[in-house]
């Protein structure tokens, strides 16, 4: 199972993935927000219009790379819960505001556009969104006097209110793709034991298999636990191609059905070097 935690700069994330962990207690996983090893981020916040297009990409990679690592351990593993701190689906919400402040232009914001789209065709979506719904002044008033990271004290109230703005087109456009999508009132870090609870509760092995089935095809040999599945890869780079991914139990062996075309452009943008290499980061 697969659940995305999301919300604004300072909303409470990581403190709410802490306490979901907590809640449910075993067979969790956490993957944290690429923040640490950003390293554009201090200047992005000193030069947005300068920094802004090569960081977003930079994050579009990372949240990629850390999705796919995610439906890797999904697929070897149905019954381990797996929490992102973020996505790659809200990655666009911080690109749509850096067009709406001027930080990006529009050739630069449809070139994002289109390797996001790319990269969204590559993987499935995640079983359950959890939005931290914190109003921007509360969030404001976190980064000023609670978390007081220096980089961020550049971040203006308007910045946080257009983010809001477009994290709730997200949350709409998420659930008309028939996304299961809680939001949940995160401005005071209450205990919600109520919302806890029902997560911990959606870990029952009915949802399990409904999530088994929605996210691709999966062979369970119970004896053995080893996992078969095949997912797909639709890359539209140049012509059309399909190619299929054999994931079998901790060890991944691809099996390629057609490939009529290569994946150079996406290696390139990933940073890797060979096909191999790109297939072996499973």
């Amino acid at each position: 199972m697969i659940i995305v935690i999301e919300g604004n700069i300072c909303a409470g994330k990581t403190t709410f993935a802490t306490k979901l962990k907590l809640a449910i207690k075993e067979n969790i996983i956490i993957f944290k927000e690429p923040v640490a090893n950003n390293p554009y981020l201090e200047k992005y916040y000193g030069n947005p219009k300068e920094y802004a297009y090569v960081m977003q990409l930079w994050l579009l990679r990372q949240r990629f790379l850390t999705y796919l690592q995610a439906m890797s351990l999904h697929l070897e593993n149905p019954d381990l819960i797996i929490i992102l701190d973020r996505s790659i689906f809200s990655d666009y919400v911080f690109a749509k505001q850096n067009l709406v402040d001027g930080n990006l232009d529009q050739s630069q914001f449809e070139e994002y556009m289109k390797l996001r789209n790319k990269f969204l065709s590559l993987i499935t979506q995640p079983d359950l969104i959890i939005y931290l719904d914190v109003s921007p002044e509360i969030c404001f008033d976190r980064i000023n006097n609670v978390r007081c990271i220096a980089c961020e004290s550049s971040i203006k109230l308007e910045y946080l209110q257009g983010l809001n703005k477009c994290y709730k087109e997200l949350v709409q456009e998420s659930r008309d793709h028939q996304i299961s999508v809680i939001l949940l009132n995160w401005e005071h870090f209450d205990r919600c034991d109520d919302i806890l609870s029902g997560v911990a509760k959606l870990t029952i092995p009915e949802f399990l298999e409904k999530s088994k089935i929605n996210s691709n095809e999966f062979l369970v040999d119970d004896q053995t636990r080893t996992i078969y599945s095949w997912l797909r890869i639709v890359s539209s780079f140049g012509n059309q191609s399909e190619s299929f991914n054999l994931f079998k139990s901790s060890k991944v062996i691809f099996k390629f059905e057609s490939f009529e075309t290569n994946l150079e452009d996406l290696i390139e943008f990933m940073g890797m070097k060979t096909k191999k290499e790109f297939f072996n980061f499973f």
